[in-house]
């Protein structure tokens, strides 16, 4: 099913034990568009602490109740390495979260010339995974961030996201919800993630290599309940592009 982002804000998150807190917001990759960790604010609980947790853990979200299951226990969240609220979460994955969650260890210091072949290239094999893995940090980004961003078409600025449109059947972001700016201003259209050219958050800048005035063709974007697979359907043609649910017909 398709959510916004902004309505799961607040969302209760149920563990198999008890309340573990509030959904805070989502961080993604903004290589693969995939949602990585969910940021759990766990309130009077565990006062002043917000934990990540994996949509691997994350089970129903039911939107009548305002809720999501996880299947976790409140002793493994609390347990998990904290996050403060003092820097970005989308800076705060540190060695301590990526061995919580499996990933390696920071790396290791100089190899000491003595030690025996096989050992230093088993360390360093590690070493290199490491590097490899934590690069994806810097495309680690969080949804309350990213709002705002300018959207830049073949043809000029199109508007800044207000929200990003979520599949929680595989977590993927499925689109970015735009404002308009003045070429058509106050409307609102969606653009895909597989139609981004360049990303510069320096600038705070997306470009996608489509242009304005097919998004004009379409019936504009107003709400959720609005976005079935035929609107979808046209959409990707308006665009001359190729839907998400081409390689995979089960989608949703």
């Amino acid at each position: 099913m398709l959510y916004l982002t902004k309505t799961t804000d607040n969302f209760t998150i149920c563990s198999k034990d008890g309340t573990i807190g509030k959904i805070k917001e989502l961080l993604f990759d903004d290589r693969k568009w995939h949602v990585r960790y969910m940021v759990a604010d766990t309130g009077t609980w565990l006062p002043g602490r917000k934990v990540l947790i994996s949509p691997e853990f994350m089970l129903e979200l039911n939107r009548e109740n305002q809720c999501i299951n996880v299947d976790l226990l409140k002793k493994e969240v609390k347990d998990s390495p904290p996050l403060t609220s003092d820097q970005p979460v989308d800076r705060q994955l540190d060695k301590d979260l990526w061995g919580f969650f499996s990933l390696p260890e920071t790396p290791l210091t100089k190899l000491p010339h003595d030690l025996p072949e096989q050992i230093k290239l088993d360390r360093q094999a590690r070493e290199e995974r490491f590097d490899e893995e934590h690069s994806w940090d810097r495309h680690l980004r969080s949804s309350i961030a990213a709002t705002g961003i300018k959207v830049v078409a073949l043809d000029g600025e199109v508007g800044q996201i207000e929200d990003f449109i979520v599949d929680d059947q595989n977590w993927s972001v499925r689109y970015l919800v735009v404002k308009t700016s003045g070429w058509w201003p106050g409307h609102r259209i969606l653009a895909a993630p597989p139609w981004i050219s360049k990303i510069n958050w320096g600038s705070s800048k997306i470009f996608v290599g489509i242009e304005r005035e097919p998004f004009k063709t379409l019936e504009e974007y107003k709400s959720l309940e609005m976005l079935t697979r035929e609107y979808e359907e046209r959409l990707h043609q308006s665009c001359n592009r190729i839907g998400y649910w081409a390689d995979d017909p089960n989608c949703r």
